[in-house]
């Protein structure tokens, strides 16, 4: 991979964001594209081994921008902290989080 970030065709720097912002991310943005696009960018996609941290900030502030303005607001909430605590930290750890923080309506038991 090119050291200069803005050295990348378009399809390798959208490659380089997608394997930033991790497989369940890139997988909400590739459903957007059709079959042929997406070939074009899983194929740039598996020739990316490291991206140095520079790249990473680049990668982010060009696409994040974009990608908020498509999806217009975001949902959070229990599921999706759940979500992003389990494959952060796996279930019982994700579980244990949450019942020390959620409130006692809203316990883990009662996100699940």
């Amino acid at each position: 991979m090119p050291a200069d970030y803005k050295s990348l065709s378009r399809v390798q720097r959208l490659a380089t964001f997608l394997v930033v912002i991790g497989p369940e991310a890139a997988a909400h943005v590739l459903k957007e594209f059709d079959d042929e696009s997406i070939e074009i960018i899983c194929k740039e996609m598996t020739t990316i081994s490291a991206i140095e941290t520079d790249m990473q900030k680049a990668a982010v502030e060009e696409f994040s921008s974009f990608i908020l303005s498509s999806y217009g607001s975001l949902l959070g909430g229990p599921l999706y902290t759940r979500r992003a605590l389990e494959i952060a930290k796996g279930d019982f750890k994700a579980t244990s989080i949450l019942e020390r923080i959620a409130p006692t309506s809203n316990s883990a038991e009662g996100i699940r």
